[in-house]
């Protein structure tokens, strides 16, 4: 597998930390990524890191709060679509190993979770639109008495106050937007086109949906791809781990370690 930056032709992408077992050789890490995934160049140091230790794998849990008010007509009964990060705490179940500068998580968690170093030439860019904000570490598996004499490190999340458009999806007119039980309707929001399982008058759980039936194909060539002129020109990360071209150029210089990345589909 190719780590060159000649792979990367898309505008948009969407990146998260890769996990990368401790000796495994290159050419056989294709093997931990996904088909369309591609592995951004790691630093020398960082490749020697990940090929001699066990990487730190973290456990997040992520706080949310719900916004006042919301762009969504069934926003109470989709409440869990638009939430937004109040904060980060981040579990450590190794001490004895030294973080990547990219931490890689048990899941794909968004925000992306930065050692202080790479925090540190981050910050010096001033990027537009980029913060980074300190989470709350704590250490698992390690006796109460000897957490003074464990280093703990100081770790940050990636935010971002920017969030892109995406082409919605068209519902088709033949599907009954309604709840086959109790008759309320839309089911499906007809602005955002989210959807629960449970419906938000009845509580019953509702049959499958079958995406040919809601959003046929020839209606929705582009949905979900993402606005290419609802991000301004000079902003190069937004959402919880979408970045440009230029975002991903920026990885590189400052040494962001290991990340896996996935082209984007857009639409200007």
């Amino acid at each position: 597998m190719s780590t060159s930056t000649d792979n990367f032709n898309s505008s948009f992408y969407s990146v998260s930390a890769a996990l990368i077992r401790g000796g495994v050789p290159e050419e056989f890490r294709k093997w931990l990524l996904e088909p369309d995934e591609r592995l951004l160049p790691v630093p020398p140091e960082i490749e020697q890191m990940l090929f001699s230790e066990v990487q730190v794998l973290a456990r997040i849990e992520n706080k949310y709060v719900q916004p006042e008010a919301s762009t969504c007509p069934l926003g109470r009964c989709h409440e869990l679509t638009h939430r937004v990060l109040a904060s980060t705490d981040v579990y450590l179940h190794r001490y004895d190993v030294t973080l990547t500068p990219v931490v890689a998580t048990k899941d794909d968690y968004r925000p992306l979770i930065v050692n202080e170093s790479l925090a540190d030439r981050l910050m010096r860019l001033q990027l537009k639109g980029l913060s980074l904000c300190p989470v709350n570490v704590h250490r698992e598996g390690v006796k109460r008495s000897d957490l003074a004499a464990i280093d703990t490190p100081r770790l940050y999340m990636m935010r971002t106050e920017y969030r892109a458009r995406y082409v919605k999806g068209v519902i088709s007119p033949d599907f009954s937007n309604t709840c086959p039980h109790c008759g309320a309707s839309p089911f499906i929001c007809p602005a955002c086109c989210e959807f629960t399982k449970r419906c938000f008058n009845c509580h019953h759980l509702w049959r499958e949906l079958d995406g040919t039936d809601v959003f046929p194909e020839h209606l929705n060539k582009s949905r979900g791809f993402l606005i290419a002129s609802s991000v301004p020109p000079d902003v190069h990360f937004f959402d919880f781990g979408t970045v440009s071209r230029t975002g991903i150029d920026i990885f590189i210089d400052c040494g962001a370690a290991p990340l896996a990345v996935t082209p984007r589909p857009s639409v200007e």
